[in-house]
């Protein structure tokens, strides 16, 4: 627990993202007869970038090992607070306010992805 009881926004992220290591997506998306099927699957190292945490160039806690660094999340060794002290933080803040809902975004049935032709190897 933290601040008179209540979950710190960044382990709450953590948390949320937890629920996700033991499931695999798949995805298909297909335009004009071409297909794509993609697989989604998270890990906890994966978190740290989904986050943002190396555009915290300023926050030494965000340095080195991944696992250490999520564990120290739900340890309440590194906090949303810690974070909003970086002069990058604005850079991170919106992943942040909706990380806890990435589960549902890739549940809901009216996901629209949105991609980057150029950084596909079989683009749509």
């Amino acid at each position: 627990m933290y601040n008179g009881g209540l979950v710190d926004k960044l382990k709450e992220c953590a948390l949320s993202f937890s629920k996700l290591f033991d499931i695999e997506y798949y995805v298909a998306a297909g335009k004009k007869g071409e297909l794509v099927e993609l697989t989604l699957f998270f890990n906890i190292e994966h978190f740290y970038h989904l986050v943002g945490l190396q555009k915290l160039k300023d926050i030494q806690a965000t340095r080195g090992d991944k696992v250490k660094t999520f564990n120290n999340i739900l340890s309440d060794k590194l906090t949303y607070q810690d974070l909003s002290k970086s002069e990058f933080f604005s850079e991170i803040s919106d992943r942040l306010d909706y990380f806890t809902i990435l589960e549902h975004m890739i549940d809901s049935e009216d996901v629209l992805v949105k991609h980057n032709v150029q950084t596909l190897d079989n683009p749509l």
